[in-house]
């Protein structure tokens, strides 16, 4: 409806009753020749409430545009087949805009209308470009909140972590977990997990090195969790998270 709203404008086609036709109301004989009607004081619409009564939402379409309208054209009809019995020009209500009923003509072909378009059309192009893109994995590394490290029986300096890997696809796939930015180190965990189409798989993991391997108080690493498709495409996600001693 918000859309609606914004799309509409003096140019936009919609079900309309035009009053400079029309009024003023009332009944009349067949007989009164329709260049006599001026004469009269009377307009082209006889007020037989036809168009009401074949309203679906039973408004009175002569009253102006209205919001419970659904541009159905029932009343069209019925007013066209008025129009014909009293020998009146047909179009008392008829699918026209704010422009034409005052004597202007429609502009098809507008700045609002094009505008709207170009970004319509980049926000498809930008919805098919993430689904040509998308990637049917991820992966989400979460430090163990605890502590910062720990030192193990071996003297290495140990980091915990949560692996949360993320199937994004309908069918089942085997993952292979790698950490890379040590030089060496120690993975405690499951390398090769299996996830079903569209679960999440959680697994604690450690990483241990030698203190003397490490120069920096924090070390950057990745967490490389990797699959092969049907097809033999790989699918790979690095997945950043820190390495923290002292």
């Amino acid at each position: 409806a918000r859309f609606q709203s914004a799309m509409f404008d003096k140019d936009t086609f919609t079900v309309s009753y035009d009053a400079n036709r029309g009024e003023q109301r009332g009944p009349r004989s067949r007989k009164l020749a329709h260049e006599d009607l001026a004469k009269k004081g009377l307009g082209e619409c006889i007020d037989c409430n036809l168009c009401v009564q074949v309203c679906p939402t039973g408004i009175d379409i002569r009253n102006g545009l209205q919001y419970e309208c659904i541009n159905c054209g029932a009343c069209v009809d019925a007013c066209n087949g008025v129009m014909e019995k009293m020998d009146y020009p047909k179009g008392l209500i008829s699918f026209t805009s704010e422009h034409e009923l005052a004597g202007g003509t429609t502009h098809i072909v507008r700045p609002k209308l094009v505008g709207y378009l170009v970004v319509l059309l980049v926000m498809c192009g930008l919805l098919v470009a993430d689904i040509v893109t998308r990637v049917p994995l991820e992966v989400d590394i979460i430090r163990d909140r605890n502590s910062l490290y720990r030192e193990n029986m071996n003297g290495d300096i140990e980091n915990v972590y949560t692996l949360k890997v993320l199937n994004k696809s309908q069918t089942e796939h085997t993952y292979t977990i790698k950490v890379e930015g040590l030089a060496e180190y120690e993975y405690i965990g499951e390398q090769v997990v299996t996830v079903g189409g569209g679960e999440v798989y959680s697994l604690p993991v450690s990483v241990a090195t030698d203190p003397y391997n490490l120069s920096d108080r924090v070390t950057e690493i990745y967490f490389n969790v990797s699959t092969t498709e049907a097809d033999g495409t790989v699918v790979e996600v690095s997945e950043p998270s820190k390495f923290i001693y002292r």
